[in-house]
């Protein structure tokens, strides 16, 4: 206890506290100043050392004043008080005692303050960082959530409280995060969370069961999220909601299953090649039939060099192809390797498989269908010549017959003619065959 007849400051105090962003200062029963000491004292434009009649009230900012002067009548009042204040542009964090006479009565007050407006600054610093990533993180769409050592939830923005279907925090806040996990994906997040928790860093896709209900896949990232002193606090998760991916990567697989099952099924050959050179990437067993080749054979190898085209047909099939998009029906002639060439209709599509332009070429052998058309042909001709022969045939026969005909006829008309007359001169002997004689010579005439 120091006496009110003493300096407060001893030697070794002032050192001490000159030595300190600190203000010591004594004061009498009228809150008048009668002793300061410090490194900040300088700023009140005063040496250290005793100071006779000035008013406390003085050395503060007037609208910390009041609450300065309570603090200091506590301490007459013997309890000792605490505040902050303002002075110069600097905040201070003070605390005033009694000060007594010995053991005696109250004979002023001591008080020390410490220059904090470093440290406030820092504070707010703090603050206001943690304020906007407070905003960032509440905002941000994608979940962001932080898990205990035991795998529990100590935060979660927004974004994640939908996708785990919670409607505030509390409703999940402390529990184990596997709950809405689905079964199936409990134990590898659990060790993904271990690892972290050891140091490491991971991602995982999993589904999760919402609380209400809702299934959705979600695809995570999570780090160790230490403190100043490196010591793993949290686990800090990144979570975005990948239902949709996963549905149009659920639906293109079964597309693909679907293609390959049409493709390597079809009764018509298929077959897949690279645009740029048409080395053959794939075929079904329909053209590995046609061309009577192993697959083997076949696969990464042209189909210039496999001798199915010639490289000028095929340059001017893929102009086509460029142009258009698609080639339908181009006749193509195709050699097995053994047995006559096969003729067939090519139709080319382009695709993209595997970040590579391609085409997929359908062959309908009409090989067949050729013979047929030709032997149909030779058919139509025969019947055609046939039926120029009958019509022939059929002209000599009718001139052979009215020859025939005109013949025999000529003759008996000619006998008739001959005997006709011979009666029409008998009659004409006799005097009463005067009609007959007439009517045998029109008949005469008209043979």
């Amino acid at each position: 206890m120091l006496h009110a007849t003493t300096p407060i400051a001893t030697e070794q105090l002032i050192k001490l506290v000159n030595q300190m962003p600190a203000v010591m200062w004594s004061t009498d029963t009228d809150l008048l100043l009668t002793s300061r000491c410090g490194g900040v004292v300088a700023m009140f434009d005063h040496l250290p050392g005793a100071v006779d009649g000035t008013a406390i009230g003085t050395f503060v900012d007037p609208e910390d004043r009041e609450t300065v002067l309570a603090a200091h009548r506590a301490a007459l009042q013997g309890r000792s008080a605490f505040y902050e204040t303002r002075f110069q542009g600097r905040i201070f964090s003070a605390r005033v005692e009694p000060l007594r006479d010995g053991s005696g009565p109250i004979v002023g007050v001591v008080g020390l303050a410490f220059d904090i407006t470093e440290r406030r600054r820092a504070e707010d610093a703090l603050r206001e960082s943690e304020t906007r990533f407070r905003t960032i993180i509440e905002s941000e769409p994608e979940c962001v959530k932080l898990l205990d050592a035991e795998g529990r939830l100590l935060d979660m923005n927004p974004a994640g409280l939908a996708m785990v279907q919670a409607d505030t925090i509390e409703a999940v806040r402390g529990r184990p995060i596997v709950e809405v996990i689905a079964p199936e994906h409990r134990a590898a997040f659990t060790e993904l969370h271990r690892r972290v928790f050891a140091g490491e860093s991971g991602t995982l896709e999993f589904e999760i069961i919402g609380l209400k209900g809702k299934r959705s896949w979600l695809a995570t990232h999570a780090v160790p999220l230490r403190d100043a002193a490196g010591t793993i606090q949290a686990v800090l998760g990144i979570t975005r909601d990948i239902s949709r991916r996963r549905i149009a990567e659920r639906a293109l697989v079964e597309s693909e299953e679907r293609f390959c099952k049409a493709f390597y099924a079809n009764a018509l050959p298929l077959l897949i090649t690279r645009l740029s050179d048409g080395m053959v990437l794939d075929t079904n067993e329909a053209f590995i039939r046609l061309v009577k080749r192993p697959r083997d054979e076949i696969i990464g190898r042209t189909t210039v060099e496999l001798d199915f085209i010639h490289a000028a047909q095929r340059a001017e099939i893929i102009d086509m192809l460029t142009k258009t998009g698609v080639v339908n029906d181009v006749e193509l002639e195709v050699k097995p390797a053994d047995g006559p060439p096969r003729t067939g209709l090519l139709s080319l599509v382009r695709l993209e498989l595997g970040g590579q332009d391609c085409t997929l070429g359908t062959y309908r052998d009409i090989t067949e269908a050729k013979r047929a058309e030709a032997q149909l042909r030779a058919s139509r001709a025969a019947l055609r010549s046939l039926a120029t022969r009958q019509q022939d045939i059929r002209e000599d026969e009718r001139t052979r017959i009215a020859r025939e005909i005109h013949d025999s006829l000529g003759q008996a008309l000619t006998a008739l003619k001959l005997q006709l007359s011979a009666a029409e001169e008998a009659a004409s002997r006799d005097a009463s065959g005067g009609g007959l004689r007439a009517r045998l010579h029109e008949t005469t005439l008209m043979v």
